[in-house]
């Protein structure tokens, strides 16, 4: 713990380990007017505070609390500092948070020697902006006057050029799209297919001018699946969504058409028809088709896109079949190389295993995203033989990992991760930006 306490002059104390005692950290100059604690990084070694200075201003400083090492950042301000952001990775601040007459963030540069203006706002509650892991972009974090709140998500490049890449609002959260509305349409051998249609609302900022086919494991309403954070922030910046469902977690007689190839056969039929739909409905043309499998899903909408490269343009698998470990068990007659880790959650690794190795070559269209929790790219020894499908093929496959769950609530407070993972994979196939 750590607190400041006047004492004729300012201190900044820390408890000493296993022990109710406290100890002296640092003593503030006695010019020093009423220091404070602004943050604590996240490892608890660096503290960040400012004080105030009668002729020069305000001024940020740094401390390292086992070295107890006092560094200076930026150059004195007028302005009250609010909050800062500590790079976890470097323990150093990245940037800091002004109370102007227009509430301003700040970054470092120039190794965190002056700073320039990062971002500006209308006066609001603005929270402190997340940076992503691989440090390319901010997520920001704003209510407004009206209480109404958005999750913002900048990028930055070379020189420091700010994006504005895409919005998101909870204040959505929870409410029906009146909009959203139940479709049939046929599909293999006539089948009818249900799902549920959500057209686009307001494009908020980069209308992506197209249909998401979500292919959901689950088994549950496609209509009910449609009312979600997802759609309606698809929704919301322009695209439309359309949402199939599929059973979860097969039976073992459905388990056996997967694995000889006649369950994702299926699945891809019915992705297919679904394409089918929405260009006969005139809500996009082939090039603006994406899909995406969840689950079960992501098997159909791997086959679909393989046999139909024409159509789909960009394909996003998340999380296959987590498969329980008692399916090895009472399938003995299978390949126990192909059943291999069905404990484990590299569902991806499973997914490429069973659908991806023999059919990866034929695709000659660069669509294919691999994404989802613990992916096999982690494990060479498992991902080998993908890796060299891949280099014979003129495939390009992007590989992301999604944050653990304590990552993603350190970095955005929960889905908005996934949200930045969505906008990578639609920007990379949409707009050919480079993100």
């Amino acid at each position: 713990a750590i607190s400041i306490n006047e004492s004729g002059s300012f201190e900044l104390l820390r408890r000493v380990a296993n022990s109710t005692q406290w100890e002296t950290a640092y003593k503030f100059p006695t010019t020093s007017q009423m220091p404070r604690l602004i943050s604590l990084s996240p490892d608890g070694k660096t503290a960040c505070f400012q004080d105030h200075h009668q002729d020069s201003g305000n001024r940020l400083w740094t401390i390292d609390l086992a070295t107890l090492t006092v560094t200076a950042l930026g150059p004195e301000t007028q302005e009250n500092i609010l909050e800062c952001l500590i790079d976890p990775m470097t323990g150093m601040p990245e940037g800091v948070a002004m109370n102007n007459h227009q509430r301003s963030w700040h970054m470092f540069r120039d190794a965190y020697g002056d700073m320039m203006d990062f971002l500006r706002f209308d006066p609001g509650n603005l929270s402190f902006p997340s940076r992503s892991i691989q440090k390319m972009h901010w997520v920001v974090a704003y209510r407004d006057a009206s209480m109404s709140t958005t999750h913002q998500l900048f990028s930055f490049g070379d020189r420091y050029q700010i994006r504005l890449l895409g919005m998101e609002r909870p204040a959505l959260r929870g409410q029906t799209l009146a909009q959203t509305k139940r479709v049939t349409f046929p599909g293999p051998d006539q089948e009818i297919i249900h799902a549920a249609w959500t057209p686009p609302l307001d494009a908020v900022d980069h209308p992506y001018q197209g249909v998401l086919i979500r292919a959901e494991g689950g088994h549950k309403e496609p209509a009910h699946l449609a009312y979600d954070e997802e759609t309606q922030w698809l929704a919301h910046q322009g695209m439309g969504v359309l949402t199939l469902s599929f059973p979860s977690v097969p039976s073992l007689e459905r388990l056996g058409h997967w694995m000889t190839g006649h369950w994702s056969a299926t699945l891809a039929a019915h992705c297919h028809a679904a394409a089918q739909w929405v260009i006969a409905e005139g809500h996009a043309k082939p090039d603006q088709i994406f899909a995406k499998g969840v689950g079960e899903g992501a098997y159909g909408v791997l086959e679909a896109a393989i046999q139909h490269p024409e159509i789909f343009k960009g394909i996003l698998l998340l999380n296959g079949i987590y498969d329980m470990p008692s399916f090895v068990r009472e399938l003995p007659a299978y390949d126990r190389g192909l059943l291999s880790g069905l404990a484990r959650r590299d569902s991806v690794t499973r997914l490429m295993k069973a659908s991806l190795l023999n059919k990866v070559a034929p695709l000659k269209s660069n669509i294919l995203i691999l994404h989802g929790e613990e992916m096999a790219w982690a494990q060479p020894a498992q991902s080998s033989a993908l890796e060299a499908a891949l280099a014979q093929s003129e495939v390009t496959a992007t590989r992301h990992t999604l944050p653990t769950t304590s990552d993603r609530h350190m970095e955005s407070e929960g889905a908005l991760a996934y949200y930045r993972y969505l906008q990578h994979f639609l920007y990379t196939h949409a707009a050919k930006t480079d993100f």
